[in-house]
């Protein structure tokens, strides 16, 4: 899977975690002129690297939470705790070095 077809998967069940911006908190979403139409058509050179730098901003960002973050704020978290990183688990691919970063992650978590 690559970037593209990770953000075009069906949301997750109701839950912290949320990937359809539709269903996330205003203050959570993205300005509007960052959204675009997706007609299906393959992503440019210059849209799956941005997409792909997106991806690993969002895994620094997980990463970081993790690190500081202290037993009890993890565990009020549940279970997206872990599938907030396993995610990137799965949808890295072929791309080993995400997907090692993302795996190791997820079982420090």
């Amino acid at each position: 899977a690559n970037v593209h077809e990770i953000a075009h998967q069906e949301p997750n069940p109701p839950g912290i975690c949320i990937n359809d911006p539709k269903l996330m908190p205003t203050t959570w979403r993205a300005p509007d002129d960052l959204f675009f139409q997706d007609d299906g058509s393959p992503w440019t050179d210059e849209e799956e690297k941005l997409a792909q730098e997106a991806a690993e901003k969002g895994l620094d960002e997980l990463i970081g939470f993790f690190e500081f973050a202290d037993e009890d704020r993890i565990r009020a978290l549940g279970t997206d705790a872990i599938n907030s990183i396993f995610d990137y688990v799965i949808g890295s691919g072929d791309q080993r070095k995400f997907h090692q970063r993302a795996l190791d992650a997820s079982i420090k978590v």
